[in-house]
């Protein structure tokens, strides 16, 4: 956003985080001696002081955002530059002298998408599904439970006082400094605001609603800056969908103050109460006439207790004019770790509380609760609108109000007033044949009472990773309803990891026209029409359940079959479920096993979820694979570890008689264990409902073959063969060698571990060595790395040389009379040992031809001596190398020379001409 004085524009594309960074800078600076940034007008006016950091810019942008203007101060003072935001402030800059109960540090930032990349790789080699778990309390959300049961009350009004379960409830914290934060953190959100009319309209209007409800109240500024209270900073979330708050203000309580603690670290947040969303949808298609209302503002009716609303104190200002002002929130506050627990705890309480006047709708209220949606229904439509009335009873005893009231029965809006209704619409409730809403996410026509399906089209012109498994991540179908068509999305999106692209770097050709042409037939899904009522009046209900898996995946999906009064079938599709196949390739009949695995897990959810209307004594399991049913049919101890723990698992939850075989072309899990186009599984009528002779007598229905020929003995399984590898680890100083492509750098670093090695065995801080490096240190470096090339190379002719047999030695060794000095260093004998010369040039270091240190060697002189020739760099090396065929030596490093390739190259050019 540019500022007032420039009407420029820097179009892009962003990432939108929930941080960045931390507060920068770290300390404050002061900039009070800089007078040359004085009259300025700055990007950012609170720059010297820490605060968050709004946008990251690459350098491309920011160079675009630059203007003529360059301001400079004193030496060691920073300048500031000036941009389309306004003059920024750039350059080191001594900080404030930190206090003594402040630390400072230094940090190395390593960004990657390995993270990423080895998520999604876990979640592809999960071998096993997930089944249901016990719920197990840890003593932390014990703690917890046994705090709200102990503390919580009910005012006089009936709304429930609910305190805020601290770690330590009766040492409760100190925050320091934590009002300074929240100011800055505001005064950010301030000129932002100030950007936008619109957005800080609907800001300050839901301020003023909060205090004019009685939720927030102002308080006085507190004497000190630390104490048993928190200043919670808070920022506006913009909602386009939502009807009732297009903003909602959310409220951070993970900031830290000045110790980096923030009031969520020192919160329980409280064990998991929310209900499955697979478990409330399932029993929304029960009903015959069903309705939805919304809890108004649910976490805003529960109080705090005073002492405990110190901890969520605010700053707040309807305009910059006017004063800052201090205020708390009385109610329990999202963005508190531990508000959905105290919320969805309240709603439980309430609904125990009530469940002996009103039983009907304190049960409801305790199981078809999502969030603040109550979604539920009943058999008639007076009971429905008794079951709706005992609910506006209960949560009205405890100050919640239910409204937006929807329902497929026009007759359930009779005695409601038109502002209680999700829409006015349902006022004429027989024309709205088109009116759609969302039902926890799901499309839901109550006119015509079915579920209905809309994917946005986002026209990404690229074809990336990420574009790919954003749009995928948009197809949301929480019972499976669309399995055969997320199936093809997800092994979509396995292919894409497989080919090992980055996120975003175009896909291959073969998965971009894979994807294309999936992504242009999803628009055919807005046909799909799936009835919400799956189970209707019936005299048998029986569930049958179908399983298949492919080398891609498997599926599990389930079907409700019921017979009315009058001898009447219907198939229902219930709820279906797919698995893309582990990357670690298994055989069919394990994954038809998994499928199996799958389907018991799937058809335990259903019963479950299904319990409180009716107990299903008819179960049904259908697999094709006759050795998955021979595994299933018998005892588990049969076989190895991989088959009996899932056959185990299976016979615990699905009798092996409830197993039959039937054909892969009336299985319908075989579409949803192999993927569908959209197009297509708009018109397979089997994944819809089901094979035909499901709906016919159970005479008509496949018969199972005879299992006993799989079950004389266990079956063979993959043999695999075992081979022991023994793996060398490089050397350390191997290592160190082929990391550095200059002798001077290995040198160096080889020094400095000397020197670590060296003052870590000193006590004493003088005994220490600091500072630049000494030659010696160098030089000592130098000779333990050829020491360690000579001994790794020449182990054997050392080993000739200590024990005297010369004779053993290689005859091109021999000749140069080779000894070993004090230093345990080999050198050549030769011929020079009475020349007045040094002793390196008498005795020259013998190395190897072939090895990379004597490659950094001659490297080194080629460079140091002006990129000579073959000839002069071997009577260079010779003062003090005695190297073994050192002229081919010499030429192999040379021919990698990109100086003088090119030298050569040019006089070649000019010889031609």
């Amino acid at each position: 956003m540019p500022n007032s004085h420039f009407s420029s524009n820097i179009t892009f594309e962003a990432l939108v985080l929930s941080s960045i960074c931390a507060d920068q800078p770290i300390q404050p600076v002061d900039s009070s001696d800089w007078s040359h940034i004085k009259n300025l007008c700055l990007a950012d006016p609170d720059f010297a002081q820490p605060g968050p950091v709004d946008m990251l810019l690459s350098a491309d942008i920011f160079a675009s955002s630059l203007l003529p203007g360059l301001k400079q101060g004193k030496p060691g003072q920073p300048r500031a530059l000036n941009t389309i935001f306004g003059w920024i402030v750039m350059g080191a800059c001594d900080v404030t002298p930190p206090t003594s109960n402040t630390s400072r540090g230094k940090n190395c930032l390593f960004v990657s998408n390995l993270s990423l990349d080895n998520s999604i790789k876990k979640f592809w080699e999960l071998e096993n599904v997930s089944s249901p778990i016990k719920s197990f309390v840890s003593k932390e959300d014990q703690q917890c439970e046994d705090y709200f049961v102990a503390n919580h009350c009910r005012n006089e009004e009936g709304r429930f006082v609910v305190p805020l379960p601290f770690v330590d409830p009766t040492n409760k914290p100190n925050f320091v400094n934590s009002r300074e934060i929240a100011l800055k953190r505001f005064f950010s959100l301030e000129r932002k605001l100030n950007s936008s009319l619109e957005t800080k309209k609907a800001y300050v209007d839901f301020m003023e609603d909060y205090e004019s409800s009685g939720h927030l109240e102002e308080v006085d500024p507190p004497s000190s800056s630390e104490g048993q209270f928190y200043y919670i900073p808070h920022h506006g979330v913009l909602r386009p969908d939502s009807v009732s708050t297009p903003l909602r203000v959310v409220f951070d309580a993970s900031a830290k103050d000045a110790k980096a603690v923030s009031l969520n670290q020192t919160l329980l947040p409280g064990p998991k109460l929310q209900t499955s969303i697979f478990d409330v949808l399932l029993r929304f298609r029960w009903h015959a006439v069903v309705f939805t209302g919304d809890v108004r503002q649910m976490y805003r009716q529960i109080l705090v207790p005073e002492e405990d609303a110190e901890y969520q104190r605010i700053v707040w200002r309807p305009s910059p004019v006017g004063p800052v002002r201090d205020y708390r929130l009385l109610t329990v506050t999202y963005g508190v770790s531990s508000a959905p627990f105290q919320a969805l705890r309240t709603v439980a309480q309430l609904a125990k509380d009530s469940a002996e006047e009103y039983p009907a709708g304190a049960a409801v209220l305790a199981r078809d609760i999502y969030v603040d949606d109550v979604v539920t229904g009943a058999d008639s439509i007076e009971q429905a609108c008794q079951l709706r009335e005992e609910l506006a009873k209960i949560l009205s005893s405890g100050g919640f109000q239910l409204r937006k009231w929807t329902s497929n029965s026009s007759q359930f809006f009779d005695s409601l007033p038109s502002a209680d209704l999700y829409s006015e619409d349902f006022k004429r409730f027989e024309e709205m044949s088109d009116l759609s809403l969302k039902i926890l996410g799901l499309l839901w026509q109550p006119q015509s009472d079915s579920f209905r399906f809309r994917v946005a089209d986002t026209n990404s012109c690229r074809c990336t990773k990420r574009t790919i498994l954003s749009e995928i991540a948009r197809i949301y179908d929480p019972l499976g309803f669309l399995g055969p068509v997320t199936f093809y999305a997800k092994y979509l999106m396995q292919l894409l990891w497989t080919a090992g692209v980055s996120w975003d770097d175009d896909a291959p050709s073969e998965i971009a026209s894979e994807w294309q042409r999936f992504k242009s037939q999803l628009s055919s899904l807005a046909s799909v029409s799936i009835p919400r009522r799956a189970f209707g009046p019936f005299v048998s209900l029986q569930l049958h359940g179908f399983c298949d898996a492919s080398e891609r995946g498997y599926c599990a999906v389930i079907y409700c079959r019921v017979i009315d009064g009058e001898g009447s079938c219907s198939v229902n599709l219930c709820c279906a479920k797919t698995k893309v196949a582990p990357l670690r390739k298994q055989s069919i009949p394990r994954l038809e096993l998994q499928a199996a695995v799958l389907l018991t897990d799937l058809m335990q959810a259903t019963v479950e979820a299904l319990k409180p209307f009716y107990s299903f004594d008819e179960i049904y399991a259908w697999s094709d694979s006759s050795v998955a049913l021979s595994w299933i049919k018998s005892c588990p101890s049969k076989w190895k570890t991989f088959v009996a723990n899932r056959v185990s698992h299976i016979q615990d939850i699905v009798a092996p008689d409830r197993w039959r075989h039937v054909s892969t072309h009336s299985n319908p899990a075989d579409v949803g264990s192999r993927g569908s186009l959209p197009a297509d599984l708009v018109v397979d009528g089997i994944w819809w409902q089901g094979p035909s002779w499901l709906a016919e007598p159970e005479e008509k229905w496949p018969t199972t073959p005879s299992l006993s020929f799989l079950n004389q003995e266990p079956l063979q399984e993959e043999q695999r063969i075992f081979s022991l590898v023994t793996l060398k680890e490089p050397n350390f100083i191997e290592s160190l060698l082929n990391k550095f492509s200059s002798l001077s750098t290995l040198k160096h670093v080889v020094s400095y571990l000397f020197r670590f090695g060296h003052n870590s065995k000193q006590n004493s801080v003088e005994k220490r060595v600091f500072g630049p490096l000494l030659p010696s240190e160098i030089h000592r470096a130098f000779m333990f790395l050829i020491k360690f090339v000579q001994e790794s190379v020449f182990s054997s002719e050392f080993e000739s040389l200590k024990n005297g047999s010369l004779n053993s030695l290689p005859k091109s060794l021999r000749k140069l009379s080779p000894f070993i000095d004090e230093a345990g260093l080999l050198r050549v004998g030769g011929c020079l040992f009475n020349a007045n010369v040094d002793f390196d040039v008498k005795h020259p270091l013998l190395l190897p031809r072939s090895h990379r240190l004597t490659s950094l060697i001659i490297q080194e002189y080629h460079t140091r001596f002006m990129h000579s020739g073959v000839q002069t760099l071997q009577n260079l090396l010779a003062q003090h190398f005695w190297i073994l065929s050192s002229k081919r030596a010499v030429r192999s490093v040379l021919s990698g020379c990109v100086k003088c390739s090119t030298k050569d190259l040019s006089l070649r050019c000019v010889r031609c001409l």
